[in-house]
């Protein structure tokens, strides 16, 4: 498959980045860019997670992928790559990320997935020419489009010093509706969902907890 672009001065660059001062000035993309219109929900969470978070996860995205949006974040181990797959196993569309040019694939034991998605009518997207690498400082850069390109974002789990938080402080200053998942049988949250939460983001109790904030609802659900 062929590695594209598109500037702002063409008709497939994203329309919702073409409202933001900041926004990279040509995307390269492999698949399908006009998914970047659609309504995109970004699921992201923590890498070190347990087979619990991880199956929470998955649900998630097929939740997501059941109400219709577009399932999108990073491509990361842990809470990024269940998300992926329930919102696959869902028949839904992904959009994936990158913080490097679209010739490496980040992390490399995603690339089964990252085919599928691929396979499955998504769009695999970076800032970043080919033959850029993957360096620290482009995490932090990516967050930043995820949360441009995203409608609405849900954490799973993340700590209050971790990258999911780029993606989420992100979100605020551009005005997203953010919430993350509060698990009822856990004693204790995740600081970066506590942060969230006294920081007003809605805290999601159960899967029609999730179906709502879709749809529409926010606050403590």
């Amino acid at each position: 498959m062929e590695i594209k672009c598109t500037k702002k001065c063409e008709k497939e660059y994203p329309k919702r980045l073409l409202k933001m001062e900041n926004a990279p000035n040509k995307l390269y993309y492999l698949g399908d860019i006009l998914l970047l219109d659609k309504n995109i929900v970004a699921l992201i969470g923590k890498r070190d997670v347990s087979e619990k978070v991880m199956k929470t996860t998955k649900r998630c995205g097929e939740i997501l992928a059941e109400c219709g949006t577009v399932v999108l974040n990073g491509l990361a181990i842990g809470c990024d790559t269940a998300g992926l797959e329930g919102a696959l196993t869902a028949g839904g569309k992904c959009i994936a990320v990158m913080p490097c040019g679209l010739d490496y694939v980040y992390p490399k034991c995603n690339e089964a997935l990252l085919k599928k998605i691929l396979q499955n009518g998504g769009c695999i997207v970076s800032e970043y020419e080919t033959g850029t690498r993957p360096e620290r400082w482009r995490f932090v850069a990516r967050d930043r489009i995820q949360a441009m390109l995203s409608d609405k974002i849900v954490v799973v789990e993340c700590e209050e010093k971790s990258g999911t938080m780029h993606t989420v402080k992100a979100g605020m200053e551009y005005g997203k509706s953010l919430a993350c998942i509060v698990r009822a049988k856990e004693p204790v949250l995740p600081s970066g969902n506590i942060w969230m939460l006294k920081n007003g983001a809605a805290g999601l109790k159960g899967e029609n907890a999730l179906r709502k904030f879709v749809n529409g609802a926010t606050g403590m659900m």
